[in-house]
């Protein structure tokens, strides 16, 4: 079994995001009251470990309702709120992959931590990236359209535009590809023939 990655043997933006994590519980655990102290220092402890769940910090329903009335969210809310904040600033200032992110942040999966992300913010977390951020491997690149068509006379047939036009869709040079293929496939403008 391998075992965890310190803060200091982790990528300088993902230890980074951690350490404010990290504080930002330190900081509200000062500000509310002693009662619900426990329950920060167990978020603290466990927010980045894989299958952590915010009610382990506080498996008595009581402690979590004491938390919910004096922090006005509940565990879950918090602990999102948290990793959310951490997610969007390595996604929008980081270049590391989504794979890396969501590994960091303590998704087994990364397919779960894209739906998580999306479900929060509406967007993929490449969709978020800025393009002087973003890396090959979030996008893989679109494969080529044929040059000609199946019959070798130049034209499409309308699967290869429906392709080109998903193909675009998915690239970073979408518009493009997209506008190509209506170009040469009017009919793809009307939403009945797809």
């Amino acid at each position: 079994m391998e075992k965890p990655q310190g803060i200091d043997e982790l990528p300088e933006p993902l230890a980074a995001a951690r350490r404010e994590a990290q504080q930002r519980i330190a900081d509200d655990r000062r500000r509310y009251p002693h009662e619900i102290g426990p329950i920060f220092e167990a978020l603290a402890a466990g927010l980045f470990e894989p299958g952590f769940s915010a009610e382990a910090a506080a498996p008595d329903p009581a402690a979590q309702r004491r938390f919910r009335t004096a922090a006005g969210v509940t565990l879950r809310a918090y602990r999102d709120r948290l990793l959310l904040n951490a997610a969007l600033d390595l996604v929008r200032k980081s270049t590391l992959t989504v794979l890396e992110i969501a590994a960091g942040l303590g998704f087994a999966d990364p397919e779960l931590f894209g739906k998580w992300f999306r479900y929060r913010t509406g967007e993929a977390p490449t969709a978020m990236r800025p393009a002087e951020v973003r890396r090959a491997d979030d996008h893989p690149p679109a494969p080529s359209p044929p040059a000609a068509g199946a019959g070798g006379d130049g034209t499409w047939t309308h699967r290869e535009c429906r392709q080109a036009v998903a193909w675009g869709v998915k690239a970073q040079r979408g518009a493009e590809l997209i506008s190509i293929a209506r170009n040469l496939y009017p009919a793809l403008d009307d939403p009945t023939t797809l």
